[in-house]
């Protein structure tokens, strides 16, 4: 096999990591409902702040451009985060 490289990488397990962000997202949407909607509300009314709504399709369309650089990296949990999240919450 001349020329070719054979890379052996372990596939971490994606499907815990895909819960619990999806849990922390319902969490959060629930948490903040009363914010959200407010906001949502905001953005479809007001002309000015009307280019928000491409703010979400937008990153998700630039993630969709970078994927296969983000799959290279492994997801590593950083829970010093959560101390930064739990300041926030209760500012809120």
């Amino acid at each position: 096999m001349k020329g070719s490289l054979v890379v052996n990488m372990e596939q971490p397990q994606l499907k815990p990591v895909f819960l619990s962000l999806i849990a922390i997202l319902v969490s959060w949407v629930f948490v903040f409902w009363q914010g959200l909607s407010t906001a949502i509300d905001i953005w479809l009314i007001s002309e000015i702040f009307n280019h928000c709504l491409f703010v979400l399709p937008g990153s998700a369309y630039l993630i969709y451009l970078k994927k296969d650089e983000l799959n290279v990296n492994q997801i590593k949990p950083n829970y010093f985060v959560l101390i930064l999240c739990l300041g926030s919450l209760l500012l809120y």
